[in-house]
């Protein structure tokens, strides 16, 4: 997430292959999946989601991002952003994306053999 614009950049320019098309539809798709759960974790920790444009500092941004998102502990009552999730359930939030996880690795190891 991090070298998304050099990521992108050095992708489209270099795009040979339908394996490289592949290769650059996946990492879209970790981007769209990284990006509401940093918020959902800056939102846990009472602070704004604009709190991910930390990631524009090269250094400084990842380990304030890392630090926050990793190592601090949720509010335990409400804020500003609302109630904290206090059960998951975690079989209908996680195996769609398990399977979309699972399809996408299976697509990059056929088309790469």
């Amino acid at each position: 997430m991090y070298l998304a614009g050099g990521y992108f950049y050095y992708e489209v320019d270099t795009i040979t292959t339908i394996f490289d098309v592949i290769v650059l539809l996946f990492g879209l798709i970790l981007y769209y999946t990284y990006l509401p759960v940093y918020i959902k974790r800056f939102h846990d920790t009472n602070r704004s989601g604009w709190n991910l444009l930390w990631v524009i500092i090269p250094i400084i941004g990842a380990l304030y991002i890392l630090i926050v998102c990793g190592f601090f502990k949720g509010t335990e009552d409400d804020n500003k952003y609302g109630v904290p999730p206090r059960k998951i359930n975690w079989p209908k939030k996680f195996i769609p994306y398990l399977f979309v996880w699972v399809i996408a690795a299976v697509i990059l190891v056929v088309c790469h053999i």
